[in-house]
């Protein structure tokens, strides 16, 4: 019979069934609602807030729950689970027996989960301080909910003065050193956080960042000099360690004129002079007060200046002397790197087989290498000059032709080389079957153009036949070469 009276009641809807006469089960604390998290636990007391009754009396717990089929039947508490995947809304059936008065009591309990914490209203807060500005970060207490406590943080570490405040007074002021910014994040605890796992579920975040503008920037310009020049020179108005610069303006002046908007400015070789540039911060050097009125904050502005000279370039030319070059095999070539101020530069060549004795002689009797001249001015500029000298193919080509046909169709009419390369000197003999010479050439190759006149024989047109031509001239290294071949002339 109890076993099917426990049946009905765990069926039934939140219900509490009495024992009658037990005064000991009747008295017992049992709620029929709780708010719960994962881990929580029932735990059930009489009217006078103890269970050492119940222990004397042997009450025995039977449990059963929408989402754990477990039942214990000695503790005194029901546990809800801990695993992250179950929730803990439902219900929970309890029987409670008194062996000792032979009394039973039932009981249904409806638990739902406490909810996740909430925040109506967020700081969205990006924002720069200068030297001397306050901000207050407040948290609007009316738009959270679900939270059990607060905690500040900061990044850097050591910017908060009372973690558990709702709001936090940054003050920029020469008490506190900053870095270029600083990360406030306000961290909202739910009610059922107990360990990381809990992170995404109980805990929300509210961030304010916040960028301290660093006052009084240094300028770093180079003193007032004259340089050698070598491409352009940079100058650097802000060392960008320490602080953003990228929240400065700059303005780069030369004879009164705008050059330049940025940290760096490139000086050209035209550039020379007095470089003025100022340094401002974009945010907290001009700024409207209470009164909507434009005040300037001088620790925000820096100016300097510095004179920039460059010695006169006295090899303007001389790359234009050393260039690349390709000679003959055994052939020597005079390379000139003679600048514009020759009294006034010293020369030092390196290279295979070249004289580096003398400092003050720009030219150099080379062969095939590769080499390289160092030039230095009466001020100590260097300025350094390579030079590639190649081997080519110099050995000479001749070709004739072996017919040629006169007729003045202006085909083949005339009898010349059809291939020549440094050929020098050159000289052409053409002779008849009867060793009879017919025609004589000397100059340039390129300018012969017999076209069958026999003219040593007195006769107009020399005729059809084959006729013998020999050659002589001189090679790149000047020495004689001779050919000699046949050609048919043809009408």
């Amino acid at each position: 019979m109890l076993r099917k009276i426990f049946i009905l009641a765990f069926l039934s809807a939140p219900l509490a069934v009495f024992a009658q006469n037990n005064s000991l089960l009747n008295n017992l604390i049992i709620p029929e609602t709780v708010l719960a998290c994962r881990y929580d636990t029932i735990r059930f007391e009489l009217i006078d807030n103890t269970l050492a009754a119940a222990t004397d009396t042997s009450l025995v717990f039977e449990w059963t729950s929408t989402f754990s089929w477990h039942t214990t039947t000695t503790n005194t508490f029901f546990a809800f689970p801990s695993r992250q995947d179950v929730y803990v809304d439902g219900t929970i059936w309890v029987r409670i027996e008194d062996t000792v008065n032979s009394a039973i009591r039932y009981d249904t309990i409806i638990s739902t989960a406490h909810p996740l914490p909430e925040i109506d209203v967020r700081m969205n807060i990006d924002t720069i301080l200068c030297f001397g500005d306050t901000l207050l970060l407040e948290i609007d207490m009316a738009g959270v909910s679900n939270v059990r406590r607060i905690e500040w943080r900061s990044s850097p570490l050591g910017l908060i003065d009372d973690p558990t405040a709702t709001s936090q007074r940054i003050v920029f002021d020469s008490d506190r050193i900053y870095t270029g910014s600083a990360r406030y994040e306000a961290v909202f605890y739910g009610y059922c956080y107990r360990s990381i796992w809990d992170v995404f579920q109980y805990i929300l975040h509210d961030t304010a960042l916040v960028y301290f503008a660093r006052p009084s920037p240094e300028m770093i310009l180079v003193e007032d000099t004259v340089m050698c020049y070598d491409g352009e020179f940079a100058l650097m108005a802000l060392d960008a360690s320490g602080f953003d610069v990228s929240q400065y303006e700059f303005r780069w002046m030369l004879n009164n004129d705008t050059v330049g908007w940025e940290n760096t400015f490139m000086v050209p070789y035209e550039g020379q002079g007095l470089h003025v540039v100022k340094a401002w911060h974009d945010f907290c050097f001009r700024r409207e007060n209470d009164e909507n009125i434009i005040v300037y904050d001088s620790t925000y502005f820096a100016m300097d200046s510095v004179e920039i000279r460059f010695h006169n370039r006295m090899w303007t030319n001389a790359h234009l002397l050393v260039l690349d070059t390709a000679v003959c095999d055994r052939i020597s070539v005079t390379l000139d790197a003679t600048a514009e101020f020759p009294n006034l530069t010293t020369y030092h060549w390196r290279g295979l087989n070249v004289d580096t004795t003398s400092i003050h002689n720009p030219m150099r009797t080379v062969l095939p290498g590769s080499f390289t001249v160092m030039l230095r001015d009466s001020a100590g500029c260097e300025r350094e000059f390579s030079v590639d000298v190649r081997v080519e193919d110099c050995e000479p080509s001749l070709e004739m032709p072996n017919v040629f046909t006169p007729n003045g169709d202006n085909i083949n009419d005339y009898f010349r080389p059809t291939t020549v390369n440094r050929v020098y000197n050159f000289q052409l003999r053409i002779y008849n079957r009867q060793g009879r010479m017919v025609y004589e050439f000397e100059g340039d190759p390129d300018d012969l153009s017999w076209r069958g006149w026999g003219w040593t024989t007195g006769a107009e047109n020399a005729p059809t036949g084959t006729y013998f031509w020999a050659v002589r001239y001189n090679d790149t290294w000047g020495r004689i070469r001779r050919e000699q071949g046949m050609v048919t002339l043809l009408r």
